[in-house]
């Protein structure tokens, strides 16, 4: 029971009436007519509308239907344009994908027990029963038999409906950015679940390293839009606590970064500083540096913490146009469906958008779809005491440290090897907190040492999930379909995610989807 149990209904109905003519009487005079329907979400999703026209009456009806949170039930309040008032209330919930309706009112002066059962609901069809008890529900007479079939595919000639499971920080980013497009006429919903992959995923886990040189001249312009969007917007600053700390990348003496560097001097002139091998010993205290290494230096940079973004995002959706539905995820279709694991009816869709980080393998599989070319990998984070002074966010190319300040000292990590590992079975692995103590003994000073850097105060596993050709883009599940995955990056997403999100939300709404990365 929850407050989308009638989200199915949303839309334009074709509806096939079947009405008992003479009521408690033991007729049998069942007469038949059509009608036209329109439910309209209210309230985010607690409450619709619906109107409903019988042409050969000249009649309209109309329903209000109300979740009441405080009792976990569902209102039902009936009203025709004839009478021009509501009448008595049917209450209920759904159970088992059935809903059962009851209320008292009367029948031509009779007082009367009513009953309202919706069943066999699915995205393109429904049905709705009516029932009367003169005896106080000891016996029912079945009177109206509505049977609804959608009129067109959801969304068609009105909202364009699209569905985004997964309550990460992709998946949040854009259906904010949907909601947020002036020009989108489309009603978006949020399937976050019920939130414990909070625990190991990479949005609550994550570094937030941000900056703008990000490796591939692709990668970077989108690196260098994230961040200049951040750093022009108080409210992202705010949702995200957002730290400019500046960021170091240590390069190996071959790497070849002429076209990321150009990429980001076109967009941000002057925001980079290269630096050679003396300077990054003594500006950041740097040990054990190959010869020849050189650093990239981004003044204008830091780190965010993805999960403050994500809840920020979450809780300042609009209502109108987005509904959060916590509920899981139990399987998706190409035909745009989306089915809840309660066993719900399916719920039909204009697109549908797999933001479900390292659950996309398993959510595309258990769907029957290919999971060709996405991976799951396991990354740590371990936090240490102390931490260079004057130093930020730092990538070490040529030992694979990566690390922020943190409260009291450090997060840093090395690059694991860890593969195909299940979302459920994440685990501290000692061998590559033992190879990152190894490492930082390296290159930062005092590492292990009662002299101020000690590494192993806590360490987190967390899970994400690549591509064979890295980049969060949108990808079709199979061609020719409207069933999109919005995962699938090359590790520290963060720093991309605001202007992917962008993309991803333009794309989606002009139908212009890339089916391979930028990257």
């Amino acid at each position: 029971m929850a407050a989308d149990d009638f989200h199915f209904l949303h839309g334009e109905w074709t509806v096939a009436n079947r009405r008992l003519k003479t009521r408690l009487a033991g007729a049998d005079d069942w007469e038949e007519f059509g009608s036209k329907a329109v439910i309209r979400p209210l309230f985010g999703g607690g409450a619709n509308i619906e109107e409903i026209h019988y042409p050969t009456a000249d009649l309209y009806g109309l329903t209000l239907r109300l979740y009441d949170s405080e009792h976990d039930e569902w209102s039902l309040n009936w009203a025709t344009s004839a009478e021009g008032k509501l009448f008595p209330p049917v209450v209920g919930r759904f159970t088992d994908g059935v809903g059962r309706f009851e209320g008292e009112d009367e029948h031509e002066g009779t007082p009367v027990r009513v009953r309202f059962v919706w069943s066999d609901c699915g995205p393109d069809s429904a049905r709705w029963q009516q029932s009367f008890s003169a005896d106080g529900g000891a016996t029912w007479e079945l009177n109206w038999i509505m049977d609804f079939t959608r009129t067109a595919p959801a969304g068609k000639g009105g909202l364009m409906r699209i569905a985004v499971v997964g309550g990460g920080l992709l998946g949040t980013l854009l259906a904010w950015r949907l909601a947020t497009t002036p020009e989108a006429d489309c009603q978006v919903d949020l399937w976050v679940g019920g939130h414990r992959e909070r625990d190991t995923d990479a949005t609550s886990h994550s570094g937030g390293m941000v900056r703008a040189y990000a490796g591939t001249a692709a990668d970077s312009v989108l690196a260098a839009r994230s961040l200049a969007e951040l750093r022009s917007s108080p409210t992202l600053c705010d949702w995200s606590g957002y730290h400019e700390v500046g960021s170091v990348v240590v390069q190996p003496a071959a790497a070849d970064t002429t076209a990321a560097l150009a990429a980001v001097e076109d967009l941000l002139p002057g925001h980079v500083e290269l630096v050679d091998r003396t300077d990054l010993s003594r500006r950041y205290s740097l040990g054990g540096l190959p010869e020849g290494s050189w650093g990239i230096v981004e003044t204008h940079a830091g780190y965010l913490f993805p999960d403050r973004l994500r809840d920020g995002v979450l809780t300042h959706l609009p209502a109108d146009r987005v509904r959060v539905l916590r509920r899981e995820v139990a399987s998706v279709a190409t035909a745009l469906t989306v089915r809840p694991a309660n066993d719900g009816p399916e719920v039909r869709y204009d697109a549908v958008v797999l933001a479900t980080g390292p659950w996309t393998p398993t959510l595309l599989a258990r769907s029957g779809l290919s999971a060709d070319g996405y991976r799951t990998k396991q990354i740590q984070y371990t936090w240490c005491t102390g931490w260079p002074a004057g130093l930020g966010v730092l990538m070490d190319e040529t030992s694979g440290l990566y690390g922020r300040p943190a409260p009291g000292g450090g997060m840093i990590g090395v690059p694991t090897d860890l593969w195909d590992i299940d979302p459920a079975a994440t685990e501290v692995r000692d061998r590559f907190t033992e190879a990152l103590r190894s490492v930082a003994e390296q290159r930062l000073p005092g590492s292990g040492t009662a002299r101020g850097l000690a590494v192993g105060a806590r360490t987190v596993p967390a899970l994400d999930c690549y591509y064979e050709q890295p980049g969060a883009v949108l990808r079709q599940v199979e061609p020719g379909t409207a069933l999109y995955t919005f995962a699938g990056g090359s590790g520290g997403a963060a720093k991309t995610a605001l202007f992917v999100s962008r993309l991803a939300a333009a794309d989606l709404l002009d139908g212009s989807v890339q089916p391979t990365a930028l990257s």
